[in-house]
């Protein structure tokens, strides 16, 4: 009898813990899928930036872009082609002032990011802020294949998700002008 006690005492135990582990399984779940993927038309949410590289504070909302044209790049250091095409975008940038703002989103490490950006030389040369491991925006634009391009319009509305050599002066002018934009949207094709 005292054997058959121990018995369900354990199974009791088991079960307690089987059940916690499902409650946190299923808790931090729904967390993720709290996140909607956002695409043309989508207001995008008042996300926060952290650990920002090469921008006045470590720390930014989207909000803090309102009135401007939000370009997020997302890309990474490893991406020889994304790195290349960062002067041309940089050039832009400093063109078009505080009308636009180029947000380069990775999910590189802060000390990955400085190493490459000394070791290319462009450390010294750029003027892009740079969100190291901006997982939080991957999920509202996901995507597989570098780079992404999203065209947030001055209202904080998404306008647009192309490749990089979208970022043109002659697309940005429409964009400030508030035209209308029938760009193909990106689409990552996988096989």
């Amino acid at each position: 009898m005292d054997q058959l006690f121990k018995a369900y005492k354990w199974m009791g135990l088991i079960m307690i813990m089987l059940i916690l582990c499902i409650s946190a399984t299923t808790t931090k779940a729904q967390s993720a899928e709290s996140i909607t993927p956002l695409t043309i038309g989508d207001k995008v949410p008042d996300v926060v930036l952290k650990n920002m590289l090469f921008y006045k504070d470590s720390t930014a909302n989207i909000s803090d872009f309102k009135g401007k044209l939000l370009i997020l790049d997302f890309m990474s250091v490893f991406c020889l082609s994304c790195m290349k095409a960062l002067p041309r975008i940089d050039s832009l940038q400093k063109r078009y002032g505080d009308k636009i703002q180029v947000l380069l989103i990775t999910p590189n490490k802060k000390e990955g990011i400085e190493d490459a950006f000394k070791r290319t030389k462009l450390a010294d040369k750029l003027n892009l802020p740079i969100v190291p491991r901006g997982s939080d925006l991957k999920k509202y634009y996901s995507h597989k294949i570098i780079s992404h391009i999203v065209w947030i319009d001055q209202s904080g509305i998404t306008k647009a998700i192309t490749h990089s050599d979208y970022i043109q002066a002659k697309n940005i002018e429409s964009m400030l002008k508030n035209s209308r934009v029938d760009w193909p949207v990106k689409k990552d094709i996988m096989r």
